[in-house]
């Protein structure tokens, strides 16, 4: 299995097994981290009695720009390479916890 992310191929037989797992495993926890932001700001959103359009436009705009500067800050960091498609994971990640939150609220 193979494929390209951030311009460069990621496989086992380019970066041995270690690295294969540690890179699916390194996105996986930004995707948490992320999500577990979105549940939280939006709980603290909530807790503010923010009305709840005006919540679903703020958080996941706010926190987008929060993982926007995350890779932005990458690009002065030695060995790190800003990538949208990050971006893209982390807002996925936002999404998730912030629609779970909702939902979980409902219940």
């Amino acid at each position: 299995m193979e494929f390209y992310y951030g311009g460069k191929i990621v496989s086992v037989e380019q970066s041995g097994y270690y690295n294969f797992i540690e890179f699916f495993f390194r996105k996986a926890t930004h995707f948490s981290v992320y999500a577990i932001m979105g549940a939280i700001y939006i709980l603290i959103l909530h807790a503010f009695n923010m009305k709840k359009q005006l919540i679903w436009a703020v958080a996941p705009l706010t926190l987008i720009f929060f993982a926007i500067s995350d890779e932005w800050h990458q690009s002065f960091t030695a060995n790190r390479t800003p990538l949208v498609t990050d971006v893209m994971i982390d807002t996925l990640g936002i999404c998730v916890g912030i629609i779970v939150t909702q939902l979980l609220k409902k219940a």
